[in-house]
């Protein structure tokens, strides 16, 4: 019983662990479409359409980013589809939607209604990619500020769990009246939930959306 429980405590640590490595890969995303779009600008005003533009910048970004980079492969899937007839915009649409990043899907709303309306490209992307340098500013300067605090939390979310098993393992008779009775039991469920509880309660603090 101990142990089912101890295990029970690890599971909103791994959620919270997969979350932040989800965001992780947001993060990295975001760093390297942002030297991807600068390359895009730099193609445009080159005098490069879109397309070209695109598949330029796809050579570009294959000589210095790595290949299991998720931003690379992205691109290449751009390329490809237009390769295959569709549009930059539905390329741009697709690529934002399963990368599922704000900022990008910003982008890639602003590309189209560019274009739509004859505005020049180029200078749609340096002002977007301003904003997007400003944007990853403060996030890193939140990241930096929040950083130790994480690390407290990460500490306290396992040191019950990690209690827990070690007794169990060690001295499974201190534990034994409390998976045994109705009120141990109880005092258990109890404990259970106020770990949950609090928990949950500094993942709320300590999350702030896109950092």
């Amino acid at each position: 019983m101990g142990l089912a429980v101890s295990l029970i405590l690890l599971v909103p640590v791994y959620r919270g662990a997969s979350k932040r490595s989800l965001e992780k890969q947001r993060q990295e995303i975001r760093q390297d479409f942002l030297s991807a779009a600068e390359i895009l600008g730099d193609a445009l005003r080159a005098g490069h359409s879109l397309e070209n533009a695109l598949l330029f910048s796809e050579k570009e970004l294959s000589a210095f980013l790595q290949e299991n980079r998720r931003l690379l492969q992205e691109w290449r899937q751009m390329t490809k589809d237009l390769q295959i007839g569709r549009s930059a915009e539905e390329a741009f649409d697709d690529f934002s939607r399963r990368c599922g990043v704000p900022s990008i899907r910003d982008f890639s709303e602003m590309l189209r209604i560019s274009r739509n309306s004859g505005a020049s490209l180029s200078e749609m992307i340096l002002l977007v990619t301003g904003e997007m340098k400003e944007e990853a500013r403060i996030r890193e300067e939140i990241r930096v500020k929040l950083s130790s605090k994480y690390l407290e939390q990460r500490i306290m979310d396992v040191m019950p769990a990690a209690i827990l098993l070690y007794v169990r393992l060690t001295s499974p008779e201190f534990l034994q009246v409390l998976y045994e009775g109705l009120r141990g039991r109880l005092i258990m469920s109890g404990c259970l939930l106020t770990y949950l509880a609090a928990f949950f309660w500094s993942e709320r603090i300590l999350r702030i959306r896109g950092v």
